[in-house]
């Protein structure tokens, strides 16, 4: 049974707040009341970091000023009144420097015993890089990753390059060759785009029996693996609802509600989610012979817009609607601050 709906504030990097924004002007009638959007530098403070590095040569006064900035921010923020939810997104975002003061940030919630309950340690979490580095590690992913300056060479091709922070998916076609590779490598130097923050991904086969690659995507709030979509490509890029993938309108929507309605991934999923030390956020993936590979896990994902409500797939949607909102309302219900931050 689920208690009285705690209020939530999301810690979000400037800028983008879309993905949350979208859903309670859309779709939240009741759970937006809830809702403080805070974006990072307003409560970390974007000059911090020169302050330190003024006083590096001095430890003592380090400490000092470290001790001084974690008084301010605790006075800065408003008291949390009881039964507070505070959510970290958007950490993949984040520098490591930045992903360090929102930790202070964290145990300093963490400590207020109006805190009901953290969702994502910014120290613990495990961004894309390391997620996918780790899985492979642990033969969970087929596939490994570089970081570009890195200088390794990747040891099966087909690789593409993307990006190790955005969400935009692959910025190049399929590399076939270590020459093709380097060859790419190359001209995005000539082209002035800057080698630090880029990916080499392996690419994973993971099309189906009839032809079709299909991205699946489901969320972890709190404790609760809620399916979001299935979509669904003739090319190995996966991004858009909209791709070309010669289903009609029926057949899409009854995928999608089979998928939500069953959550067939729900126990495997869990176990992911753990290991990446991650309470809410999306996961997308895709299957081999069965498998789960792991794309990445999105900390600010996008939950619905008003697009959504016409699309083709809008039951579905609807579905997920009332999923996501039954989530919320269970966070932090019969739990306290430490029993879901990620472990």
């Amino acid at each position: 049974m689920v208690g009285r709906p705690f209020p939530i504030t999301v810690f979000l990097q400037r800028g983008s707040s879309f993905t949350i924004r979208s859903y309670l002007e859309h779709w939240g009638e009741g759970v937006r009341g809830r809702f403080t959007i805070r974006d990072y530098p307003s409560v970390l403070g974007p000059a911090y970091h020169e302050k330190i590095r003024f006083a590096r040569k001095a430890r003592k006064r380090i400490r000092e000023r470290i001790h001084a900035a974690r008084l301010r921010w605790i006075r800065a923020f408003p008291r949390a009144p009881k039964g507070r939810i505070y959510l970290f997104s958007d950490i993949e975002r984040l520098s490591v420097y930045d992903r360090d003061r929102a930790g202070v940030l964290y145990e300093t919630l963490a400590s207020d015993p109006g805190t009901r309950l953290l969702l994502n340690d910014p120290r613990r979490t495990l961004c894309r890089y390391e997620l996918l580095r780790f899985l492979h590690d642990l033969g969970e992913n087929d596939f490994n990753v570089y970081r570009v300056t890195e200088r390794s060479v990747p040891q099966r091709f087909p690789v593409f390059l993307r990006g190790e922070d955005d969400h935009q998916g692959a910025s190049t076609e399929l590399i076939e060759s270590p020459e093709s590779l380097a060859r790419e490598l190359a001209a995005m130097t000539t082209r002035g785009v800057v080698r630090e923050g880029k990916l080499i991904v392996e690419f994973v086969e993971t099309r189906s029996d009839d032809g079709l690659f299909r991205k699946y995507g489901a969320f972890l709030i709190g404790n609760r693996i809620v399916p979001r979509h299935v979509l669904l490509s003739k090319g190995w890029m996966v991004k858009s609802p909209t791709m070309d993938h010669g289903l009609s309108a029926e057949a899409l929507v009854a995928e999608q509600m089979a998928y939500l309605e069953g959550n067939p991934h729900e126990t495997a999923l869990r176990r992911i989610f753990g290991l990446a030390n991650i309470a809410y956020g999306r996961i997308d993936y895709g299957l081999k012979e069965g498998r789960i590979q792991v794309f990445e896990i999105n900390t600010n994902p996008t939950v619905l817009t008003r697009r959504h409500r016409t699309d083709p797939r809008a039951p579905a949607h609807a579905l997920f609607a009332a999923l996501y909102r039954s989530a919320l309302d269970a966070l932090g219900d019969g739990a306290g601050a430490s029993d879901i931050s990620g472990t």
